[in-house]
């Protein structure tokens, strides 16, 4: 599993004591939403979920060693920072999986944002007003639907390239994602 294009950009736009937790998290959400788009039946979905969640409670060495997000988890600097939000975004999915209505994807879109969007922000010391602006990109990331949004704030620009790039591909622009993200990475615009 690999990040694409649009997360690879994001990730090298975080400073540097951030760029792995970043990057673990966005392929611990997709791995995630992999698992959810791939279960034919949600009760095998719940079950790969609850194997996350006690894997995840475990200590570090009682994992299991074949599975890479774990491996990579354990080297993470800052693992414990890391750990609840890995779990929030285990109960976000969980939320999407267990009750597929329109309310209950909204609060899994929370969630996530929450998890992603609003810790990064924390992590890179953001001001309250920034907070705010943060779990705005989030939604507008994991609800890509609903309102856009990007920020020209430096701190926050690995997540404006994620709620960009999300907003485009809802869109379907297709072949101008690169550069409209390029563009918006280099000038926060």
């Amino acid at each position: 599993m690999t990040l694409n294009g649009p997360q690879i950009l994001a990730v090298a736009y975080a400073p540097k004591a951030l760029k792995n937790r970043l990057r673990w998290l966005l392929l611990f959400d997709q791995r995630l939403q992999d698992l959810q788009q791939k279960a034919r039946e949600p009760l095998i979905a719940q079950m790969r979920l609850a194997w996350w969640r006690d894997v995840l409670a475990k200590p570090v060495g009682e994992r299991p060693k074949g599975e890479p997000l774990l491996l990579a988890l354990t080297d993470l600097e800052g693992e414990e920072a890391v750990l609840p939000t890995a779990l929030a975004l285990v109960d976000a999915w969980e939320l999407a999986i267990c009750d597929p209505d329109t309310g209950a994807s909204l609060q899994s879109s929370k969630r996530r944002a929450e998890a992603i969007f609003l810790s990064y922000a924390i992590w890179s010391g953001c001001a309250p007003y920034e907070l705010e602006v943060a779990m705005a990109l989030g939604m507008s990331w994991a609800n890509p639907g609903a309102d856009y949004l990007i920020s020209k704030s430096g701190k926050l620009r690995p997540l404006s390239i994620l709620a960009l790039a999300a907003h485009l591909e809802w869109r379907g622009v297709g072949r101008a994602n690169g550069l409209r993200l390029n563009w918006h990475a280099l000038t926060g615009r």
